[in-house]
């Protein structure tokens, strides 16, 4: 309807639609560069849409601007202190890593489709296929990679994630419930010189009704397991 308002054309168009979509991800997930990239190619399978990406460059810098602005500037998967570049030979490295990568990408392409295609020639109603695909995903096929200071030390399924979460949940609402009238609610803000730098939670001295629902760190919430109490 905007489009026909302003009188655009078919393909002036498509490039607002994806510089929108660029401009999108780009700010929510505060990469504004990776926005413009995905707004150039959203459109096709093997090529860009060249016309968009000064645009959706330029969009994705001022949405990303304004969104950062107003929920803060710190990375979407947090602060990687340990990723740097020190030195010119690191340079090797990151093309092989990119060969890794562009491999990976085509095997996942050719999974994908060669899944699709499976599933198509599956028989049965086309509205039970989605809950297959999901019952598989949710039974065993889905997990997250652990990482400690940077190497990978293992996986863990999704599933315990959520359990983990989800009774992390329960606990700090029947405590919540537990608490009197009284009770006062606040945040503190601690540095590497405060007494509590470095401690676990249930070593901290706090009184015994105190009720710690979370702990953020570099602009990550941690749920917390262990009480005071």
């Amino acid at each position: 309807m905007l489009a026909r308002w302003l009188g655009l054309s078919g393909q002036e168009q498509r490039i607002a639609v994806a510089v929108g979509m660029g401009a999108g991800i780009g700010s929510i997930f505060r990469a504004p560069l990776g926005g413009a990239l995905m707004a150039a190619e959203i459109l096709y399978i093997h090529d860009l849409e060249v016309e968009a990406l000064i645009p959706a460059l330029i969009a994705s810098i001022v949405g990303y601007t304004i969104f950062s602005g107003a929920y803060g500037y710190v990375p979407i998967f947090g602060n990687q202190a340990y990723v740097n570049f020190a030195h010119p030979v690191q340079l090797v490295y990151y093309g092989v890593l990119g060969v890794i990568c562009g491999v990976g990408g085509l095997l996942y392409e050719r999974s994908f489709y060669g899944l699709a295609a499976i599933f198509h020639r599956l028989p049965g109603p086309r509205s039970l296929k989605p809950a297959l695909g999901g019952l598989l995903a949710g039974d065993g096929m889905s997990w997250a990679a652990v990482a400690e200071g940077g190497p990978l030390v293992g996986q863990l399924h999704v599933r315990d994630v959520m359990e983990t979460y989800k009774a992390n949940l329960e606990r700090s609402v029947r405590r919540a419930k537990a608490l009197t009238a009284g009770s006062t609610l606040f945040e503190v803000r601690l540095d590497a010189s405060s007494p509590l730098a470095g401690r676990a939670l249930r070593d901290a001295g706090f009184p015994r009704d105190t009720l710690v629902v979370s702990i953020t760190r570099d602009g990550n919430d941690f749920p917390t397991r262990h009480h005071p109490a």
